[in-house]
């Protein structure tokens, strides 16, 4: 039985929400783990796990607290799925990074998806950038999430992520060329 008031916005309001970021939430985790089956399974998991928190998104009277604030908890809770696939899976994250220098010769270095999707070749090249680099370059550039939300996803610091960002770019760009990354 359907309840009146704020319960049944709530849920009205989950189901728009659902609807609006099924897609993109698909395409970041299917970016990450590279198998559309166990992109599906952590999709649905990340959806079930999310709406034990969609009420805490909300006031008393079921005005949301920020507009932004559901697609950033939604993120971050796929962010911690996916992270606990790839340990599980025993993906085995580098112990360290990567600290070469950076080349400054070109300025626009964007990688974006285009209307018909992400060729193949970038996609296969996703998969052998580290994850941590790669989820900044997910959601930035392929999902198109602001600088600031990503930040609060990954549970970052500003330097950090802007790192990350800008290798993954350049290790996406140098596997795109054929040179070594």
């Amino acid at each position: 039985m359907a309840t009146k008031g704020v319960p049944g916005e709530r849920l009205a309001g989950l189901r728009e929400f659902t609807q609006e970021f099924d897609q993109p939430l698909y395409d970041f985790i299917f970016y990450m783990v590279g198998s559309p089956t166990e992109a599906e399974d952590l999709a649905l998991s990340t959806f079930r796990e999310f709406g034990h928190h969609w009420g805490h998104l909300f006031r008393g009277r079921g005005e949301p607290r920020e507009p932004f604030e559901a697609r950033i908890r939604l993120f971050r809770v796929a962010w911690s799925k996916v992270h606990g696939h790839m340990v599980a899976s025993h993906a085995l994250w580098p112990a360290g990074r990567d600290t070469r220098r950076a080349v400054d010769g070109e300025k626009n270095l964007l990688i974006a998806a285009d209307g018909a999707g992400v060729g193949e070749l970038v996609v296969a090249r996703l998969g052998s950038i580290d994850p941590d680099f790669r989820a900044a370059l997910v959601l930035r550039d392929m999902l198109g999430i602001e600088d600031e939300q990503v930040v609060r996803i990954l549970g970052l610091r500003w330097g950090v992520y802007r790192h990350r960002l800008h290798r993954a770019r350049l290790d996406l760009l140098d596997g795109l060329r054929g040179g070594a990354a």
